[in-house]
């Protein structure tokens, strides 16, 4: 069996050099660890050796260091984990309103196609309107042109005929 596992259980107080523990769950099995120590000299119940008291004093001012380190370590990675909380928190955020803008986006952008569309067919229908009124101005013109050769031909008629006649006075 090894020398530490046979060490006695002895009650020691608190340091008041140590910063406080409560809320921490490791301050109880720290402190169990510090008693192990606790006894400086004299040896144990079955005659064994024991520690020498520089050995105590310096196994329990390493033990008091390390758990310091440990809180310390331990309240860093809480903060880190909150801040790592918070940034998750505001990326989903940031990416709830980037998709909300991107679906008011996408709807805009429906709307616009759709008005295209109905523009598109409106451009259609004048096209068709276009050719329509173009092929009825060239009938008219067409039969404005026949108008005015059909006249051309009834003055001429019309003087040749009454140029003939002459009229006398009574």
């Amino acid at each position: 069996m090894s020398r530490a596992a046979r060490l006695p259980v002895v009650e020691a107080g608190p340091d008041p050099a140590d910063p406080p523990r409560d809320g921490h769950p490791t301050a109880a099995a720290l402190d169990r660890v510090v008693q192990l120590f606790a006894r400086a000299g004299g040896g144990l119940p079955d005659g064994t050796p024991g520690l020498s008291e520089r050995e105590v004093t310096a196994s329990i001012d390493l033990v008091r260091r390390v758990a310091v380190h440990v809180r310390t370590v331990q309240e860093q990675a809480h903060t880190v984990a909150v801040e790592a909380r918070q940034k998750v928190l505001g990326a989903a955020e940031t990416a709830r309103a980037a998709l909300a803008r991107a679906n008011e986006a996408e709807t805009r952008a429906r709307a616009a196609a759709a008005e295209v569309e109905r523009a598109g067919q409106q451009i259609a229908e004048l096209g068709v309107k276009l050719a329509a009124a173009e092929r009825r101005a060239a009938l008219a013109e067409a039969r404005a042109e026949e108008a005015q050769t059909w006249l051309q031909r009834l003055h001429d008629c019309m003087a040749n005929e009454f140029a003939a006649l002459t009229i006398e006075p009574i």
